[in-house]
C-alpha cells in the first residue's frame, strides 16, 4: 500500500511539477521499506524460499534466475535491491530540490569497457561516439549519445544483411562480458523485435529480456533505441538474436550491474 501511494504521488508530481509531492513520496517509500525489513526479519530463518519458480523466466518483481541458477527467491535477497531503490530515489529528490536539472548527466560515468575481438568476417569493431556510423553500409551517424556508452567499442555490420535474418555475430573475450544490443523502436519489419517470453521461453537464457537503458541515442534515420544487455562468459561466443531484422551493438562491457534509467534521446532525423 505504501509503495502504491508513493507511485500516486509521483504521478501527481509529473502532472503538476509540485516539488511538495516528492518528500511525501519519499516518506511513503521509506515506510514501505521498513515494512519489508520486518518481513525479512520474521522470515530470515523460517522460510527456505518465497516462491517455487526460480528461473530467469520469472520477472516479477525481478528475475528469478541468473546464469541458469536460482536467484532472488528469498526476501533477504530482495532487501538490498529495495534499499538501493530508496537510496537512489533520495538522491534524485535531493537533486531536484537543489534546483539541479533532472537531465544533468555530468556525474554519470561511462560503463567499464571490456576487451574483445570480432571473429565474424562481415562485421567490424568501431568506437561508439558522436559522429560514428553504426552500420557498415548505411549512413546512420550518431548525433547524441548517453554518457554511459561514450567511448565504448561496438560491432557493426551491413544493415541490409540483417533485414532478412538477424546476423549471428561471433566474438572472443578474455573475461565475462555484457553485449549492449540496441533495439530500434520502429514497427517496420526491417528492425528486430524484443522476444516475447510467452512464446520463446529460452530467449532470456543470457538475460537481456528487459531493457537497462532507455532512449540511449539519437542516430540519423533511426527511431529511439533501448539497450538490452546480454551476458556471455570468457572465450569464443556467438550473439544469436533469435529473429528477423536489424539492430545495433553499442558496446561490450564488463559483467557488472547497469543502473537502469531513461536517457531521454528520442531518435534521430528520419529520412
Amino acid at each position: 500500500v505504501e509503495k502504491t501511494e508513493a507511485a500516486i504521488l509521483l504521478i501527481r508530481y509529473e502532472l503538476t511539477k509540485s516539488i511538495d509531492e516528492l518528500p511525501r513520496a519519499e516518506a511513503r517509500l521509506a515506510r514501505s521499506l521498513e515494512h519489508f525489513r520486518e518481513l525479512e526479519r520474521l522470515t530470515r530463518d523460517t522460510y527456505r524460499y518465497a516462491n517455487t519458480m526460480q528461473t530467469g523466466q520469472r520477472k516479477i518483481p525481478v528475475s528469478g534466475g541468473t546464469d541458469g541458477k536460482p536467484a532472488n527467491y528469498h526476501w533477504s535477497q530482495l532487501l538490498p535491491l529495495y534499499e538501493a531503490e530508496l537510496a537512489d530515489f533520495r538522491k534524485r529528490v535531493a537533486a531536484i530540490q537543489s534546483g539541479k536539472s533532472e537531465t544533468d548527466e555530468s556525474a554519470i560515468k561511462r560503463l567499464s569497457a571490456a576487451d574483445f575481438r570480432v571473429l565474424s568476417e562481415k562485421a567490424q569493431r568501431y568506437e561508439v561516439a558522436v559522429g560514428a556510423v553504426v552500420f557498415a553500409d548505411r549512413s546512420a551517424v550518431i548525433h547524441s549519445l548517453a554518457p554511459e556508452l561514450a567511448g565504448l567499442h561496438g560491432i557493426r555490420f551491413n544493415h541490409k544483411d540483417a533485414v532478412g535474418e538477424a546476423p549471428d555475430l561471433e566474438f572472443e573475450c578474455n573475461e565475462p562480458v555484457r553485449v549492449l544490443v540496441g533495439y530500434v523502436k520502429d514497427k517496420s519489419e526491417d528492425w528486430l523485435k524484443v522476444p516475447d517470453l510467452e512464446t520463446d521461453a529460452l530467449a532470456d537464457e543470457r538475460g537481456g529480456a528487459e531493457p537497462v537503458l532507455l532512449n540511449v541515442a539519437s542516430i540519423e534515420g533511426l527511431a529511439a533505441i533501448d539497450i538490452h544487455a546480454f551476458k556471455f562468459p570468457a572465450g569464443k561466443n556467438t550473439l544469436d538474436m533469435r529473429g528477423r531484422g536489424s539492430y545495433v551493438v553499442l558496446g561490450v562491457v564488463k559483467d557488472e550491474v547497469i543502473a537502469k534509467r531513461d536517457c531521454g534521446r528520442n531518435g534521430g532525423v528520419r529520412k
